[in-house]
């Protein structure tokens, strides 16, 4: 990672091992270290936060990283990108705009969820189910920048009554889950964390 002065930043992402991959080998997931964003922690008093806000930075993936094959890329990849303002509340599902489909179609559910939210955790911490707690087999595409996505269902809507199940490790970009958030005043009564672990948003096929 650089800084917008070329500057190389160290001890930005948190080292772990094993690395954070999907399954299938084709996602890696970087963690900026938790140390450094959590205020009062002595990594973060140390050397203050890892990013700042509105700087510019540049994240590059050397094309000497080879793949399980051992090909290389046939040139660096760089991101560039400038950082926003501390991210501070949770994810909230009752703002998220549902386009509901129509009886008996495949048409898909779709979901604007008004802020970007983790790809990961959106393929696999969210269902649907029936009003008598069935759930509804299909699939999930998360649209580009995470911020909507389409559960597209095996068979036909039938009409009636159907909910949302969303897990409370949904997590923002930030880190702030549905319960609680990544960088929360312990001290602060209005920041404790629920133990609810599942949300449900009800809607209705016609």
């Amino acid at each position: 990672l650089l800084s917008l002065e070329e500057d190389t930043l160290l001890h930005t992402f948190l080292n772990l091992q094993p690395e954070l991959w999907n399954a299938e080998r084709t996602v890696l997931t970087l963690w900026l270290d938790p140390g450094r964003i959590k205020r009062d922690l002595q990594p973060n008093k140390r050397l203050g936060n890892p990013l700042t806000k509105g700087s510019h930075y540049k994240l590059i993936v050397s094309k000497q990283w080879s793949d399980a094959q051992g090909a290389i890329l046939a040139q660096n990849y760089v991101k560039d990108f400038v950082v926003a303002e501390r991210d501070m509340l949770s994810p909230k599902i009752d703002d998220w705009k549902l386009k509901i489909p129509k009886k008996g179609t495949t048409q898909p559910l779709e979901i604007d969820l008004q802020e970007a939210l983790d790809y990961i955790l959106l393929h696999n911490a969210i269902q649907v189910v029936d009003e008598k707690g069935n759930k509804i087999e299909g699939s999930i595409k998360v649209n580009p920048k995470e911020q909507s996505f389409l559960f597209t269902p095996t068979t036909p809507w039938l009409m009636g009554r159907y909910k949302l199940q969303i897990e409370a490790r949904l997590e923002d970009l930030a880190g702030n889950n549905l319960n609680r958030l990544f960088d929360r005043d312990i001290t602060n009564h209005q920041t404790r964390p629920s133990n609810q672990q599942v949300f449900e948003r009800q809607w209705k096929v016609e």
